[in-house]
């Protein structure tokens, strides 16, 4: 399978799903966007945990 058709697949599978737009990019390594991805992950993460625990008392 090419990459037009793999693209075409991706990009109707997410349409399907309601996705209003559907983007592909090449892989590259971000190290510092990676880094703060993570971080950001990490704080959003600690805030769930804390709303849950608070839910739950």
């Amino acid at each position: 399978m090419d990459l037009e058709t793999r693209t075409h697949i991706i990009k109707t599978i997410a349409a399907e799903l309601g996705f209003e737009h559907c983007g592909i990019a090449k892989a590259v390594a971000l190290d510092q966007d990676a880094r703060r991805l993570e971080a950001w992950l990490n704080k959003v993460c600690m805030a769930i945990c804390i709303i849950w625990r608070t839910i739950l008392s």
